[in-house]
């Protein structure tokens, strides 16, 4: 996905290093030290605290331990643009793996669900997407035979942009029927628009949530 990226976005770098960045760099040391003089200041950070304890022990113990955290007064850098753009967009990467592996992912860039976090749309695309009762994807895939699983939700979440991403494992047969079978996850995009947001769903989805211990 990073390799995918619009090269005008941090997005698309490398994600966790590499022998030029880890080894060949004698400065590294000094970079590490001097984003962290930079960046950890107590402004931009957030701390949960869970215990049996009384809240005021609780308090107590988060003052003695964070208090000494400096505020910086640090303000995050905000990226111009967006990851993927018409031009990154609408394209098919066909990826000969290392293991005996088939799989179709299909992807989309959503807007930012940090600040949708009391609504959660993208738990509710994810659990029409994901289901695997009669009438899904999954369901119409395996009486198929093209599809063995299906896992639909957002896989990266940042301040700016989400990807939502549905991974289908595919059956040897599958791997023939791909074109079909992106055919047949966008019919029933089409469907979902076109009926609008189902508020007893919704509910339904609220509640598997709660229980889930992730909607609160």
């Amino acid at each position: 996905m990073h390799s995918t990226a619009s090269k005008d976005h941090p997005y698309s770098k490398f994600g966790t290093g590499s022998l030029e960045t880890l080894k060949a760099r004698s400065d590294i040391r000094e970079q590490l030290l001097k984003f962290h003089d930079t960046y950890y200041s107590s402004n931009i950070m957030k701390l949960c605290i869970l215990g049996r304890e009384s809240l005021d022990q609780l308090e107590k113990w988060a003052r003695d331990l964070f208090s000494a955290v400096k505020n910086k007064h640090v303000t995050l850098p905000k990226f111009n643009g967006k990851p993927f753009t018409q031009k990154e967009l609408r394209k098919r990467f066909n990826i000969v793996p290392v293991k005996d592996l088939r799989s179709l992912d299909l992807c989309w860039p959503i807007p930012e669900q940090h600040t949708l976090y009391t609504k959660k749309p993208a738990h509710y695309l994810s659990h029409l997407t994901g289901h695997e009762g009669p009438g899904s994807i999954l369901s119409l895939l395996k009486n198929k035979g093209w599809a063995t699983s299906l896992v639909a939700g957002p896989t990266t979440s940042e301040s700016d942009f989400a990807l939502f991403k549905i991974n289908i494992g595919l059956t040897p047969e599958g791997e023939n029927h791909v074109n079909d079978i992106i055919a047949i996850v966008f019919q029933y995009i089409s469907l979902i628009k076109k009926d609008g947001v189902n508020e007893q769903l919704f509910g339904e989805v609220r509640k598997k949530n709660k229980l889930n211990l992730i909607w609160d």
